[in-house]
């Protein structure tokens, strides 16, 4: 099968919630899987890096800096064709109305809006004229994105002669807590290899979709983790071995809990060279001074 395919068509879309933490949150009614999008559109944040420039006493240029740009976030906005209640309420919060529902109300305006939940999108993996089959050839190719830790707020909408679209918008982070096989314990193996997927979003290889259900699905018990014994340098680096858990804080890293956890190379880091720990951001980054851990990327 070529290398290079492409991606059209989004034809599924699954959401399953989060703990505080980040964790996929096991449990009856934790998940979704809808066919409601009419579109999905994702647009990156880019932090700028920093510039310097010093000018001598005569005016000209003494020294310059500019540092690299970095991905912050991405947003994401979903449009929906359907009123659906549940799936609104697990996106943005809110009250659904009804057993079995038949109404929905957005957060009052003295809640917090700090809903988190894992997205899941699958377009077909298209070949030329034609959809995609998997290496093994049994069954048609799907382009799989996720974006691992994303806060919803319902959008503007219209009431006029046309279908009304219900829209969603939401910010998409880094997300060290999702699980390398993912909420639903179904990504791929080459996925789970690289920890899953931890970054603002991803995408692979995969094969169907899940069918589209009319009401929440269970998200299942998480299989147990193991903790990471080995940290790889890079920018960012990796945890060892693969599909392990880091520590939870940097905090925790440099104390050695649950365990010591052994650099490579054992000599100081290069700079920009770091490891994501599942704190979050900049706080939750850490790196090999050559004797130590300590917080933050290599200088």
């Amino acid at each position: 099968m070529a290398p290079c395919l492409s991606s059209i068509r989004a034809e599924r879309l699954r959401v399953s919630k989060l703990t505080s933490g980040g964790a996929p949150l096991a449990g009856p009614d934790s998940g979704y899987v809808s066919d409601a999008q009419v579109s999905v559109d994702v647009s990156l944040e880019i932090e700028e890096g920093d510039e310097i420039i010093q000018k001598n006493g005569a005016g000209r240029l003494c020294a310059t800096f500019k540092d690299v740009d970095r991905i912050k976030s991405a947003t994401v906005d979903i449009d929906l064709c359907q009123l659906d209640a549940e799936l609104l309420a697990m996106l943005t919060g809110g009250v659904v109305i009804g057993t079995p529902p038949t109404g929905f109300m957005p957060p009052s305006g003295t809640e917090d809006l700090d809903i988190r939940v894992c997205v899941e999108v699958w377009t077909r993996a298209w070949e030329g004229g034609r959809q995609a089959v998997m290496p093994d050839g049994t069954t048609a190719a799907f382009w799989h994105y996720v974006f691992p830790s994303v806060k919803f707020t319902t959008g503007d909408f219209t009431l006029d002669e046309n279908t009304h679209i219900m829209p969603v918008s939401g910010t998409s982070s880094e997300n060290p807590q999702i699980t390398p096989d993912g909420p639903f314990n179904d990504w791929p193996m080459d996925v789970q290899d690289v920890g899953g997927i931890t970054r603002v979003y991803g995408a692979f290889l995969d094969g169907p979709p899940p069918d589209a259900n009319c009401g929440a699905i269970p998200v299942p018990v998480q299989p147990p983790t193991t903790p990471a014994t080995g940290a790889t340098a890079g920018i960012p680096g990796s945890w060892t071995p693969a599909a392990s858990t880091p520590p939870a804080t940097v905090a925790d890293l440099i104390a050695g809990t649950p365990n010591t956890v052994v650099a490579s190379p054992t000599t100081a880091w290069t700079t920009g060279q770091y490891v994501q720990t599942q704190a979050a951001g900049t706080g939750g980054r850490a790196s090999w001074s050559g004797t130590a851990w300590v917080s933050g990327a290599a200088p």
